[in-house]
C-alpha cells in the first residue's frame, strides 16, 4: 500500500517573485527563491550593496554557501521582532505569484519545511486561509504626481486605516505618488504587497486592479488624482466592492 508522504517545502527552490521596492519610487524587486528574500531582508537599511548581492546569486550551492557563512551580528537590529512577519509576508507574495504549484503544497495538513521560519509562515497562512474570515485585499490609488502629500500625513491616515485590522495584502498601481508611497509602506509593516502595471488604458488597469482587491480606498490630496485612479474607484463602486474616500491632510 503506497504510503502519501506529507509535502515538504523547499524555501532554496528557486520559484520567482515579485515583492517590495528596491527604495524609494524605484522598481519591485524580483527574488529568486524564498529564502533570497528571506537572506536579502537581514540587510535591508544597512546595507544595501551586499543585499542587492544576495538577490544577485542565481546558483543554489553558491548562495547557500554565502549565506552560511554571514556573521549574524552584522544583520539588522529588529531581525528578532520582524523576521517573522517578514517571512509570512514573502511566503504570501510567492504563494499568489504561484498559486497552481504551490497551494497544494502548502495548504496540505502535513505541510513542513527544514526551517522553522518558513514552517512557522506556512501555519500561520493556512490558518488565516481556514479562519472563515474573508480575505482583506485592499486596492490603495490617488494622485501620482512624485509630491502627492506629505509622507508623514500619508503614514498617519493608513495607521488609521489599518488600526483595527491589517490587510491581508496591499495592492498599487506601478505608478509614483500615492502607489509608490504605499509600496513603501507596505515593506515596511511587511504587508504582502500586489502591484499592477499601469497598462494601456484606464478601463484595462481599473478591471485588473479591482478584480484583485476586496476594498479600495480613494486617498484625496491636493493635487486631484489620477486617471487610472478615478477609473479603478469608479468602477469598484459600480461593482460592490467596499470603496472609500479619505482625505489626506496636506
Amino acid at each position: 500500500m503506497e504510503v502519501d508522504t506529507p509535502p515538504v517545502l523547499d524555501p532554496y527552490e528557486f520559484r520567482p517573485f515579485q515583492g517590495y521596492p528596491c527604495g524609494k519610487g524605484l522598481q519591485v524587486e524580483t527574488y529568486l527563491s524564498l529564502m533570497h528574500f528571506i537572506e536579502a531582508e537581514k540587510f535591508r537599511g544597512i546595507d544595501e550593496g551586499y543585499r542587492k548581492y544576495l538577490l544577485s546569486i542565481n546558483d543554489r550551492d553558491d548562495f547557500i554557501l554565502e549565506t552560511a557563512g554571514i556573521t549574524q551580528g552584522v544583520r539588522r537590529d529588529d531581525w528578532d521582532e520582524i523576521k517573522g512577519p517578514m517571512a509570512r509576508a514573502g511566503l504570501w507574495m510567492q504563494l499568489v505569484q504561484h498559486k497552481d504549484a504551490l497551494a497544494p503544497i502548502i495548504t496540505h495538513p502535513e505541510c513542513n519545511s527544514d526551517i522553522r521560519l518558513v514552517e512557522t509562515a506556512i501555519q500561520e497562512i493556512c490558518s488565516r486561509l481556514y479562519s472563515g474570515d474573508p480575505l482583506r485585499k485592499v486596492l490603495i490609488v490617488g494622485d501620482e504626481s512624485a509630491e502627492a502629500c506629505s509622507p508623514n500625513s500619508f503614514r498617519g491616515v493608513l495607521d488609521h486605516i489599518f488600526g483595527a485590522r491589517r490587510p491581508d495584502e496591499v495592492i498599487v498601481s506601478s505608478g509614483p505618488g500615492i502607489a509608490a508611497l504605499s509600496a513603501e509602506y507596505a515593506a515596511q509593516n511587511y504587508i504582502p504587497l500586489r502591484t499592477i502595471p499601469c497598462v494601456d488604458s484606464e478601463a484595462e488597469f481599473a478591471k485588473a486592479a479591482t478584480g484583485a482587491a476586496t476594498h479600495v480606498f480613494f486617498l484625496v490630496t491636493e493635487g486631484g488624482a489620477s486617471s487610472f485612479a478615478q477609473a479603478a474607484f469608479d468602477l469598484a463602486c459600480e461593482t460592490g466592492l467596499v470603496a472609500h474616500q479619505v482625505e489626506v491632510p496636506a
